[in-house]
């Protein structure tokens, strides 16, 4: 593919000037891009440039370089190949650079809020950081290389971001770079991920000891939401941690048990109903849904901010996530149950070829989560 600068001789206007095109050459097929400028057709030379002869040609062709560097920039990073020669123009036309690493991630960001809206609110939390970090407009993806990474992260670090925090960002950026290649915007060829790794930290284990949660689960309270938050945590305790947003998205509860799909990992569940899940169950039951929280909040977001916020009432630092952190560690150390049993219980999504052709029992299940509550008594 050729880009240079060009004129139509033919195309000559009432004062005698021609307009100065961008000439794109691609698979034996040119098209022709305007540009502002207009010049007597002896002072165009065949080299491409404006002649000297004419008192503004410095400034003229200097901005013609420019254009052609702009369109270049563009293009460096997309696999031309397979696109014709009207599909190249299209991309150079537009407003925005096919290959601008904001634009596309607010795009990536419009869609995922049509699915799901917390995504996208994680997502736009990842691009007003690197705003706040690269203020280049635009930023294009091949900017984004392993260097500018680790700026990132040590831009990060100095704001006091723990590793953790730092890495949904790297992977929310990591998700962008696969969405664009995908759709075939960029090459694999700029991807950083390959010279960049990202950094965890072990998770912080959230559990809590059973003389503790026993303590949650008899506190008396007057204050409606910590009572809330209270059923709320134990109800999750009971269902094997079953996460906020899956326990806000029940429908239904058929033969005793609780059947859905992870909101997680979108992996089909399903749980027996313990007696004390269900005392719990009637008590919070809702007109439209399982659990009447989605009646108070109109988003899981919301309700899991104020829920953490009451459970503070009762424990200092007790959130949600201590729930299944816990029903874990009593199953492991107090049960006795086998990793591979726990992860089943709760709903795991990684499997080995073995387990591929294994069809688990959900009674080996059930039995776990009796067993678990029954330390409570």
């Amino acid at each position: 593919m050729n880009i240079s600068p060009a004129i139509k001789k033919t195309e000559v206007t009432k004062n005698g000037k021609v307009n100065i095109k961008i000439r794109i050459s691609h698979k034996g097929a040119s098209r022709f891009i305007a540009t502002e400028f207009y010049v007597d057709p002896s002072h165009f030379k065949e080299s491409g440039t404006v002649s000297s002869i004419h008192p503004n040609s410095s400034f003229i062709n200097l901005e013609l370089k420019q254009i052609l560097l702009a369109y270049e920039r563009k293009l460096i990073s997309v696999d031309t190949q397979n696109y014709s020669i009207g599909r190249i123009v299209e991309l150079l036309t537009e407003k925005a650079a096919i290959n601008d690493f904001f634009s596309f991630y607010e795009k990536f960001i419009a869609e995922k809020k049509l699915v799901n809206i917390r995504t996208s609110e994680i997502h736009q939390a990842t691009l007003n950081k690197i705003k706040k970090f690269d203020q280049r407009l635009p930023l294009m993806f091949e900017d984004i290389n392993a260097g500018w990474l680790k700026k990132f992260e040590n831009f990060m670090t100095v704001e006091g971001a723990k590793v953790n925090a730092a890495a949904i960002h790297f992977r929310n950026i990591r998700t962008v770079f696969n969405s664009a290649i995908d759709n075939e915007i960029i090459n694999l060829n700029i991807y950083p991920f390959r010279r960049f790794k990202i950094k965890s930290a072990e998770t912080e284990k959230r559990s809590i000891t059973i003389d503790q949660l026993k303590a949650i689960r008899d506190f008396e309270t007057n204050w409606e939401i910590t009572a809330l938050a209270r059923d709320f945590f134990m109800l999750s305790f009971y269902l094997i941690g079953t996460n906020n947003a899956d326990l806000y998205n029940l429908k239904t509860m058929n033969a005793g048990r609780i059947t859905y799909s992870r909101a997680k990992t979108h992996r089909k569940y399903s749980i027996k109903v313990e007696p004390e899940a269900e005392l719990l169950i009637k008590k919070l039951q809702g007109e439209n849904k399982l659990i009447m929280v989605s009646e108070h909040y109109d988003t899981v977001h919301k309700m899991t901010h104020q829920l953490n916020k009451a459970l503070k009432r009762i424990m200092p630092d007790l959130t949600m996530y201590h729930a299944r952190h816990t029903w874990a560690t009593i199953a492991k150390n107090k049960c006795r149950a086998s990793e591979e049993d726990i992860a089943a219980a709760l709903g795991h999504s990684r499997k080995t070829v073995t387990q591929i052709y294994i069809n688990r029992d959900p009674s080996i299940v059930d039995r776990l989560n009796r067993e678990v509550i029954d330390c409570l008594k």
